[in-house]
């Protein structure tokens, strides 16, 4: 038993956190390396570094820290825990997992070393007390445990900080805190303990001693109960507005924080009070009798205006008992107050105008206003309009016009307000311009000279902002401001419609930006973030049809050698706690200056004489519009860029393609197929489908005998209805019957997916998130309902509605499209692992896909309109620039604005199966909308999947999940590469889906589908004429839905049989009652085909109606560019003399040259796949 003379209590001070103190700078030699609040071991979270070594050499994540100010007679100690991320799986025998060593070094000593081989917090302790009043260089080190296997190497260092302990016997009673104990044999650790009340020391002691000598295997012989103490501290300290006049009220605000790990309670009397200023109502002293840990309170004063003051020296001061000690707090800031301006009529002007009126000047047309509001010093700030047709609305504020920070040469910080003195305007009928400049001599005798330029076109919606500076002598810059706009300030405030931010923040309403809501500290906060992670340069905010936004161009150099321009987002403004958006620009940039998240440059930029600093921006305001107009505008700007090179020719595509189907992914010895390499392998039948386009292509029997060998092994095991099953796949869904055969029962498998799901379905026609367990159960709250869960089953509805006609799916899906109506912005189509309110690309897939779809059955239009909005919500998600040596980053596809699990990032890493799946359905979308930008889009996402994918090697032709180190690393799993050949194949024509026409009348709709293109159909008095192209020499399956038995069906003529199975026979066909459709399979000797379906006797010549012509028929198909099915065989894949048909794609008929023959081959084999590219 633990001697009551070993127990010694006090207070315990946190002196370095090294989670908040994280940088990528600290790391060496690391797989991957981060720092979170959240991190789970054993399925306790708490703040972690996350370490995983590389197969060799010793990762280390390294500190130098000062100990410096520390009384020597206080105890320090540095404690953490280790231990392994949870989802390490122990058993998984391709790639097996051997442990990992962890190690930590003092000034080059290492003082501990373990090896962890489970998930579960370890706690440790080392006594630094010898190192108190000295610096320490401490490093956190990881290896693979020695034989190269860094498999699930998840290492974690939990919570590290270092700590001091001031004896005390004042206490009384503990609630939180921490033990620490010694062990037999010298082992020291920590328990970290909190309780709803109070407890004595003793009591302390006796709960949770014996539970450590349990863990530990030991006995304790000494303790320390050390009470931890609350820590309240004053920040955010500003007035409300940006931009304040003499003699009109305002609001001051503060935050108290609990900063401490205790809460703060009466008996601490804290007391927070506003100093001098006059109010209007409420009290100054603001008594708090409770703050929990981590809890901030927002104080707000309402003052009253001094007409007569021109600044605002606001204080708040703090006090109260902490430890037994009085302590106080007090913060302090200065607010410039600016000149009111008289302001011009409010209805826009019909013409382009630049003029000088009272204290500003003017520059404005029918579109949008600035005001240059200057003072007896110069130009202060810019006050931003946007018209909404009969009138000018506030939208903005831009303050200062410019700032820049320095350094002397003594090392000191000097900051400076360019106030801009001196002004020219400019312009002609096109355009208008006014430039400002100033020069200001600093304290050291160094001249700034500095200009800004705005210009605005005759009917321009954004003002082209152009800002440059220099100096005469070299400095050390620490800042230059651009445009910092304050959005909504003095007009709408912190209320917002919208906001966009692209590749980080996609916000509705009154959601705010940095939000732990999707991800942990510190991977939220995205306040200045690396410009590599924004994919589309631009800010925008938007309010009620209101646009305000900065766009620029990422590659612009800005001193003639660097790129990139740093960026600042807040909204509402928490950063500067007042009542707008802030939205700005300045230099240098993340990270090689200025850490990420800091507004202020670690290491300077030394600007010189022979290097000045220029850049540009354009300052969007328009009214009528919506968040995603900001991105049309960037385009309209900056130009939709084309897609890079393909990095190989189509035909060598196609060739990696096959290779990765038949033998990267392929498991010889089960004869099935895996998702990723190292998967458990299954029958996919999907994959067939793809290999038996290629057969058709180059007609190569191995190619052939793998098709067939997925077909029996899939009819073995799991029979006839398992070719339509959709395992292994994120895009084919049922297409493989139709090519090979089983149909109906095909039909019938599908049929049992999809009323499966209606099952599910919610009266409202929603799914709703359903957890699978308890780590996707803190995904989100069970039972809400997000675009990407009810989008995803809806396509799936949707698109056996569109093939069959099924009514109960049909009403299923259409519901469901009602339901999602409801949405703004899309979310949640990964709930196995993300977040289900993190903004998502692939909920922007489905929906489009399955808005398209709704369109197909009912031809309604606005269903396009809506299958186009969410289109462009995926926007957002591709970068549309790149850096020039990365070529596969252009299109690439950010997943998520958020993480995996909250703790695993995606901000900067495009998931490019994501980006494929948008592609494939814009392609949908492309075939009944003339833009052509969705095409063009697809394209870009395909080649730079292209780009992505290993052209050589164990993992030839897959493609990573991740494109890690801003697209320059591709890490597993590696994905097969279905999804790139399916979007290939639809961009050069021959897309895998199911043409589908449907035919409207009295009784219902006649639903036809086929592989093959459908050219024609005619119908009228009980005969339907259906014309084919397809591939000569090739069997077609044709279903009709919803229709009477036949009397009789004709090919070009010839009688087709009424077969009892169609399976077995070149040609025939059958009928199945109860689901009111006909199975037809064809033999194509030609490529196009007439086939009759009759329910009369006919007899004579009656004149027929050609349907399509007149729009009775829907356009519905699944491949309306199937015709490119000609361009196969000719230009994709020719045959080479001499080249064995295993290494090369060949042509396996020869065509007509002569003049007779063009009409024929205009009607030839619509399977020539792709165009020969390089």
């Amino acid at each position: 038993m633990l001697d009551e003379r070993a127990v010694q209590i006090g207070y315990v001070t946190e002196i370095y956190r090294f989670v908040d103190e994280f940088s990528p700078r600290r790391v060496t030699n690391a797989l991957s390396s981060s720092a979170s609040m959240g991190e789970k071991c054993g399925g306790v979270r708490k703040p972690a570094i996350f370490e995983h070594p590389l197969p060799q050499g010793e990762a280390s994540v390294e500190y130098d820290i000062s100990l410096q100010d520390i009384p020597e007679d206080r105890a320090v100690a540095l404690i953490f825990d280790v231990g392994l991320r949870d989802g390490v799986k122990f058993d998984d025998p391709h790639s097996p997992f051997n442990g990992v060593r962890f190690a930590l070094e003092i000034n080059g000593e290492r003082v501990f070393e373990e090896e962890v081989h489970e998930c579960r917090w370890r706690s440790n302790l080392i006594d630094l007390s010898e190192f108190v009043g000295k610096e320490v260089k401490v490093r956190f080190i990881t290896d693979c445990n020695g034989d190269g296997n860094a498999n699930y190497d998840w290492a974690l260092w939990g919570d590290p900080r270092i700590i001091s302990i001031t004896p005390s016997t004042q206490i009384k009673r503990f609630r939180s805190g921490l033990l620490l104990y010694e062990m037999e044999g010298g082992k020291l650790g920590y328990f970290e303990f909190s309780f709803p009340e109070g407890r004595p020391a003793e009591q302390v002691a006796r709960q949770l001693v014996p539970q450590i000598e349990g863990e530990c295997g030991g006995d304790v012989i000494q303790v320390c109960i050390c009470s931890y103490l609350p820590e309240p501290a004053l920040f955010g300290l500003n007035l409300s507005k940006a931009v304040v006049s003499p003699g009109e009220n305002f609001e001051v605000r503060c935050f108290v924080e609990n900063r401490g790990k205790a809460p703060i309670e009466p008996d601490h009397r804290l007391l927070v009070s506003l100093e001098s200023l006059e109010l209007r109502r409420d009290s100054r002293n603001r008594p708090i009798d409770r703050l929990d840990p981590g809890e901030s309170l927002l104080l707000r004063w309402q003052v009253r205006g001094n007409p007569k003051e021109t600044a605002v020296n606001a204080e708040v001061s703090l006090s109260a008992v902490i430890g037994g000690e009085r302590i106080s707090r007090r913060v302090a800031r200065r607010v410039e107050l600016e000149r009111a301006v008289t302001k011009p009529p409010s209805r826009p002007p019909g013409e382009l105008r630049t003029y000088n009126q009272a204290n500003c000047l003017v520059l404005e047309n029918r579109n949008l206003r600035a005001l240059f509001v200057t003072d007896e010093e110069g130009f202060r700030y810019i006050e931003i309009y946007a018209s909404g047709g009969e009138t000018f609305y506030h939208v903005a504020n831009l303050k200062p016009i410019s700032s820049l920070i320095y350094r002397n040469r003594e090392g000191e910080t000097r900051e400076l307000n360019l106030v801009p003195e001196t002004f020219s305007i400019g312009g002609d009928l096109s355009s208008g311009s006014v430039t400002l400049s100033s020069k200001i001599m600093d304290e050291e005798g160094v001249l700034w000279r500095f200009e800004a330029s705005f210009r605005l076109d005759e009917r321009g919606r954004w003002l082209e902002a152009d800002y440059s500076l220099s100096v005469d002598s070299p400095r050390s810059l620490l800042r230059f401001s651009g445009p910092t706009l304050y959005v909504g300030d003095g007009s709408f405030g912190s209320r917002k419609s919208f906001a966009l931010f692209p590749g980080l923040e996609f916000l509705e309403d009154g959601e705010v930006s940095s939000s732990t809501r999707d991800a942990d500290p510190p991977i939220n906060l995205r306040l200045t973030p690396h410009p590599l992670k924004i994919t589309i340069p631009l800010i925008a905010i938007e309010d009620n049809g209101y646009l305000v936004g900065l766009m620029w161009d990422q590659l612009q150099r800005w001193d003639g050698r660097n790129v990139t321009l740093s960026a600042t987002f807040a909204s509402p403004n928490w950063h500067e706690n007042q009542d707008n958006h802030l939205i700005s620009l300045f230099l240098p940039t993340v990270p090689d200056w200025v850490e990420e998240n800091d507004r202020v440059a670690h290491k300077p930029y030394q600007i010189s004489p022979e290097r000045p600093i220029r850049f540009s921006c354009k300052i969007l305001a328009e009214g009528g519009v919506g968040i995603l107009d900001a991105v049309e505008r960037w385009i309209e700007a900056y130009g939709l860029p084309d897609p890079q090179p393909q990095p190989r020719s189509d035909e060598e595509e196609l060739l990696l393609c096959r290779h990765a189907l038949m033998e990267t992914v392929w498991d010889e010895g089960t004869g099935k197929s895996r998702h990723c390499v190292g998967w458990k392998p299954a029958n996919t039948p999907g994959f067939a489908t793809l290999l038996w386009l290629d057969y058709l292509a180059s007609r190569d029997e191995e190619v052939r005998e793998r098709v067939e060998l997925i077909a029996r092994n899939t009819i073995r095991d799991e029979g006839p209805g398992g070719l339509a099953s959709t395992v292994n796949c994120h895009i084919l869904k049922w297409e493989f019957p139709f090519y090979w055969g089983y149909l109906r029962e095909g039909v019938q498998a599908a049929r049992r997916q999809v009323y499966s799901l209606i099952q599910q379905q919610e009266p409202d026609g929603s799914w709703r998130f359903r957890p699978k367990d308890e780590k996707t159960r803190e995904l989100g709250r069970e039972g809400d309902a997000v675009l990407g869960i009810c989008a995803s089953r809806a396509l799936t509805v949707l698109k056996f509605a569109r093939i069959t006609g099924d009514e109960k799916a049909v009403e299923s899906g259409l519901k469901a499209l009602r339901f999602m109506d409801g949405f703004k912005v899309p979310r949640g189509a990964q709930s196995w692992e993300c977040p289900i309110y993190e903004p998502d690309i692939l909920a922007a897939a489905y929906a489009v896909g399955a808005y398209v779809e709704g369109y197909r059955i009912t031809g309604d239009e606005e269903m396009l309109r809506k299958a186009e909005y969410w289109a462009r919500t995926g926007l957002p998600f591709l970068y549309l620039w790149s850096l020039p040596d990365r070529p596969g980053m252009l299109y690439a596809s950010i997943p998520v604005f958020g993480t995996t699990f909250y703790t695993h990032s995606w901000f900067g890493v495009p998931v490019q199966w994501n980006g494929l799946v948008y592609a494939y359905y814009l392609q949908q979308l492309a075939k009944h909308n003339p833009s052509p930008i969705w095409k063009k889009v697809a394209e870009g996402i395909t080649v730079s999947a292209m780009y992505q994918q290993w052209s050589e090697g164990d993992l030839k032709g897959t493609y990573p999940d991740g494109f890690y180190g801003f697209c320059t690393e591709g890490r597993g799993p590696h994905i097969n590469p279905e999804n790139i050949l399916v979007n290939l194949f639809t961009l050069r024509g021959v897309d895998p889906d199911i043409s589908t026409e449907i035919i409207r009348r009295k009784g219902g709709r006649i639903h036809i589908n086929s592989p093959a293109e459908i050219e024609e159909v005619e119908f009228e008095d009980g005969l339907l004429k259906v014309k084919l192209n397809f591939v000569e020499d090739a069997p077609d399956h044709i279903a009709l839905f919803n229709v009477d038995e036949p009397t009789i069906i004709l090919a070009d003529g010839g009688f087709i049989p009424e077969v009892s199975r169609i399976e077995g026979v070149k040609q025939g066909w059958i009928y199945d009652r109860e689901e009111k459709a006909v199975y037809v399979r064809l033999y194509h000797r030609k490529p196009l085909i007439e086939v009759e379906f009759r329910w009369i006797e006919a007899s004579g010549e009656k004149p027929t109606r050609p349907i399509l012509s007149k729009g009775f028929i829907s356009s519905l198909t699944g491949s309306m560019l199937r015709r490119s099915y000609k361009v196969l065989r000719d230009i994709g894949f020719r045959r080479f003399e001499g080249r064995k048909a295993s290494a090369l794609l060949s042509h396996s008929h020869r065509r007509p040259k002569g003049k007779d023959e063009r009409g024929k081959r205009e009607r030839r084999s619509r399977l020539r796949l792709i165009t020969r590219r390089r």
